[in-house]
């Protein structure tokens, strides 16, 4: 019996965990089964609280007042409750000597000059050198059956906006300098990839990476699945990794860098939820979003000595262009995209929607959401674009991977 009672325990936690309380979208019926044909069991109004018990693809397995039952993904809002063991952390890691959320990100973004901003950029330049044995080599091989999955995924909801080619650096004739290139507007992929990486040393001179090289290598793993999805349109290198800070953020530069925080990860419950938190950072790379907003924030302050100098007025050293928003429509894109490069790439198509109820359950006051509550529309308005853009198409794909076991836990 001794032997018996921490396996008793362990269940029981293991119950709680996945049991969370959440709040409907829209007025919902209670089915017997995961299906729309089921028996309908009870009528549920928009705004009830249920508890959520368990997920089968796109489908919510909840307690309620009425008796357990069915009801779909996409009309459940994770409820605030459902993070009370994650605020209770949060509040311990605030309390007098314990580690802060880190926010330095939104202190230094837009700092200008400085005799030591060269020492600054040198430890970005160190840390971004240590993550290269990470980085994934351009146009991985495509797989046969990940190749036919995307072209079922095409024909079900539309071929998502994947990035175009990269500009080749013209052959023949004098090499333009970056600034030439900026100016005349004729950038080649090089280009790109030398302000993405300005971007991303001054990101990692802010905040460190997390120090688990077994952690660094399972995204990047993961990143690799999204990328070969993208086919043979994938003809640059990608480097993903995670940054060591309590804030709920990502990041993404030109020349495929794309980061996320360590407190985002933590709200991670499969490895499908981090791929598609993966491909929304790729989405936004995808239509070059950053660079025209830097080419309409770009500020003149004579001319530059050198390359390193241009750099410096073009992002005005800082990172005010990691962390100015979108707008709404471009977020809900990335949302689209996001879901449709997942699924491409065989994860499961609702991890997406998973993902934004235990967004939607952490309280909008809370500090690990200073920068996302700037950028992104509220988790409950991007449910319910997906509900009206992608729910019909999404019950037709084929349920995908969640892997639950195999993404890697940290601290």
């Amino acid at each position: 019996m001794q032997r018996l009672l921490p396996l008793i325990v362990i269940s029981f936690l293991s119950l709680a965990v996945q049991a969370a309380p959440g709040k409907l979208l829209r007025d919902e019926n209670l089915r017997a089964d995961a299906a729309m044909g089921a028996r309908v069991l009870a009528l549920l109004a928009r705004g009830d609280t249920v508890e959520t018990l368990e997920r089968q693809g796109g489908w919510l397995r909840v307690g309620t007042p009425q008796g357990d039952g069915w009801v779909r993904l996409l009309s459940v809002r994770g409820d605030v409750a459902a993070q009370g063991a994650p605020l209770a952390e949060l509040k311990a890691e605030l309390l007098p000597g314990a580690r802060p959320v880190e926010t330095r990100v939104v202190a230094v973004a837009g700092f200008r000059g400085g005799e030591d901003d060269e020492q600054i950029e040198a430890a970005g330049r160190a840390a971004l050198e240590k993550l290269e044995s990470y980085r994934l080599a351009a146009s991985p091989e495509a797989v046969p059956g990940r190749t036919r999955l995307a072209s079922r995924v095409d024909a079900a909801c539309g071929a998502p906006a994947l990035p175009a080619a990269a500009r080749a650096t013209p052959s023949g004739g004098a090499r333009l300098s970056l600034m030439s290139a900026w100016l005349l507007d004729r950038m080649s992929a090089e280009d790109e990839a030398k302000i993405g990486r300005a971007l991303a040393v001054r990101l990692l001179s802010t905040l460190p990476v997390v120090d688990d090289p077994g952690l660094q290598g399972y995204l990047n793993q993961a990143g690799r699945r999204l990328v070969a999805a993208l086919g043979g349109q994938a003809n640059q290198p990608w480097l993903f990794a995670v940054l060591d800070s309590e804030e709920i953020y990502a990041y993404s530069a030109p020349g495929g860098y794309v980061f996320i925080t360590r407190g985002l990860y933590r709200l991670l419950h499969d490895e499908a939820e981090l791929a598609v938190v993966l491909a929304r950072e790729i989405a936004h790379l995808s239509d070059q979003r950053l660079l025209l907003d830097l080419r309409q924030n770009a500020s003149n302050s004579g001319r530059p000595r050198d390359e390193a100098d241009f750099l410096r007025q073009l992002l005005g050293n800082g990172l005010d262009a990691l962390i100015r928003p979108f707008s709404v429509e471009s977020e809900y894109a990335a949302d689209r995209e996001a879901v449709l490069l997942t699924a491409r790439a065989g994860y499961d198509p609702y991890a997406l929607a998973a993902f934004l109820q235990s967004l939607g359950g952490v309280p909008e006051g809370d500090p690990r959401l200073t920068l996302l509550s700037r950028s992104q529309p509220r988790a409950d308005a991007r449910l319910e674009r997906l509900s009206r853009t992608l729910e019909t198409c999404l019950a037709g794909l084929p349920p995908g991977r969640r892997l639950e076991a195999a993404l890697y836990r940290i601290n």
